[in-house]
């Protein structure tokens, strides 16, 4: 089984496979475009997956699973407390990440149902 660390941006998304030894084998930025998440994805079939909830979160989390990948969504800010970096990168994020998620590490987010993420936003008053 491989872990992937995910850093998801709005073009970009830097990621981090490690084998189940922690060994990185895979290093590689993909666009945050459907085809391209798509084809990244495909030889890493039966492998978990982690990202950070950001702006971009739920394209990324609703797309790797098509490929045959779970994914799991982490609380960066619970993520931030454990891993304590001094040195902040993209690269660094998706590593530590992938660490995270092969020692079974992560904080996970809370989801809400698909169902309310459609729900209009009242204003009060």
């Amino acid at each position: 089984m491989y872990y992937v660390g995910i850093d998801a941006h709005k073009e970009m998304c830097q990621t981090t496979v490690m084998n189940e030894n922690g060994r990185v084998v895979e290093r590689r930025k993909v666009p945050t475009r459907l085809a391209d998440l798509k084809e990244f994805f495909k030889k890493y079939r039966g492998s978990k997956a982690v990202l950070e909830s950001s702006t971009v979160w739920e394209f990324v989390y609703e797309t790797v699973p098509g490929e045959g990948v779970e994914v799991v969504l982490a609380n960066p800010s619970q993520v931030k407390a454990i891993s304590q970096a001094r040195i902040k990168t993209d690269k660094v994020d998706s590593e530590t990440l992938a660490h995270l998620l092969r020692a079974d590490l992560i904080p996970e987010a809370y989801i809400a149902p698909p169902e309310i993420w459609i729900l209009p936003v009242s204003s009060s008053g």
